[in-house]
């Protein structure tokens, strides 16, 4: 095994997961109020708390993967018109080479000629 097949890119592994990866629901087993008040927290039991934390944890993942992908599709579109527009400067170029190409061809014929016409004419280069 070589070197760089011990080597784990995270970048990429974390690209792979968020493409697909599902959001993950709080178990319902034990009941959060939607309106939770300092005293509620006093008279938790520590599952509650734990249960408690958890859904923060969850519902601030929840939102941040949704940022992700967010700002991954908003690059995947970015990258898509910059391929566009270069696609288009391709064809340019392309088109710009071919009248060159034209021009050429016209040239070297013009000079050809010209290379006839002095040895017709008895001229020395």
């Amino acid at each position: 095994m070589t070197e760089t097949a011990k080597i784990i890119n995270f970048k990429e592994r974390r690209e792979e997961r968020l493409a697909g990866e599902p959001i993950v629901e709080l178990p319902k087993a034990i009941e959060i109020p939607d309106i939770i008040t300092p005293k509620d927290i006093d008279s938790f039991d520590d599952d509650q708390l734990d249960s408690l934390l958890n859904h923060i944890r969850l519902r601030r993942l929840a939102s941040t993967l949704v940022y992700e992908r967010t700002m991954k599709e908003k690059e995947e579109v970015t990258q898509g018109k910059a391929r566009d527009m270069l696609e288009k400067k391709c064809e340019q170029v392309w088109s710009e080479l071919n009248r060159a190409f034209k021009v050429l061809d016209r040239l070297e014929l013009r000079v050809n000629e010209m290379r006839a016409l002095r040895l017709q004419a008895g001229l020395d280069w």
